[in-house]
């Protein structure tokens, strides 16, 4: 069923607003929250000394990409994709943001582009087992979407996590809503949302990774994978090349219900 979604505008406030600020209070730390007993008749300085012996500092940790594709002759084409992930572990909790963007183009014509901003977090309440929470927005015109916004949450569950192996996967429910360049109504409803992230080191030096997700409602799914390898030049430079394909079942008319993007990248670990 389609529905006329008349204020849509709200979900990307929420998505560009509420999102930075859930952000900038997770850096606020959780432990400051109470004062135990053993801190009673402190003043307020020494709290802050006794805590900061005690306590490791907790930082945000990630990677950046950039990727350059140029090609001339008959034709001019530029590809250029980039991407920033970041995340953050206090105790049982894990924060993960995600940013990227593919721009293509023609003879100087931009021909398509893709942006993503996405916000996970996870709890931990056993070793393998988690619970989380999503929060993404996917402009994609290499599609013809004006913006998919996805908000959900659910279960997760590590099947393997050591140095070597680690693959987890996680499904849920969540509310979904796709805006089409073509026509005016959005479609919107409840969907079900789930994710493989399958990452497996062939080598010192090597690491093969593969993210499946699927975001699937009664009107439209939508599902993507991306394949990569990597490999490490030294500590904090890897060289990547990754395959990402995206399935629409319901595509605009005149498009074709999958499109894929090949792209060799620089990674900075930090």
């Amino acid at each position: 069923m389609h529905h006329r979604f008349p204020s849509n505008r709200y979900l990307k406030y929420f998505t560009y607003i509420v999102l930075p600020c859930t952000l900038l209070f997770t850096l606020i730390p959780f432990s400051y929250a109470q004062i135990p007993a053993s801190e009673a008749g402190l003043t307020s300085t020494e709290i802050l000394t006794k805590r900061q012996s005690e306590t490791e500092v907790n930082y945000w940790s990630g990677e950046g990409e950039a990727g350059i594709v140029l090609v001339d002759g008959n034709s001019n084409s530029k590809i250029i994709n980039v991407g920033l992930s970041l995340s953050k572990n206090i105790e049982d909790w894990e924060h993960t943001i995600k940013l990227a963007a593919n721009t293509a183009e023609n003879n100087g014509d931009k021909s398509a582009e893709s942006y993503l901003a996405a916000y996970n977090i996870k709890y931990d309440f056993s070793e393998k087992s988690f619970l989380f929470g999503d929060l993404r927005y996917l402009d994609d015109k290499f599609d013809s979407f004006n913006g998919i916004t996805t908000i959900g949450g659910g279960y997760g569950y590590r099947i393997s996590n050591t140095e070597l192996f680690k693959w987890s996967v996680n499904a849920g429910l969540g509310y979904r809503n796709t805006e089409f360049d073509s026509i005016d109504d959005d479609i919107s409803g409840v969907a079900f949302i789930g994710e493989s992230d399958f990452r497996f080191k062939l080598s010192e030096t090597a690491e093969i990774t593969d993210v499946f997700r699927i975001e699937a409602t009664s009107d439209n799914s939508y599902l993507q994978n991306i394949l990569g390898l990597s490999v490490a030049m030294n500590s904090l430079l890897s060289l990547k090349i990754s395959y990402d394909v995206r399935y629409n079942s319901d595509p605009a008319e005149g498009d074709t219900d999958t499109d894929s993007i090949t792209a060799v990248s620089l990674v900075y670990k930090f």
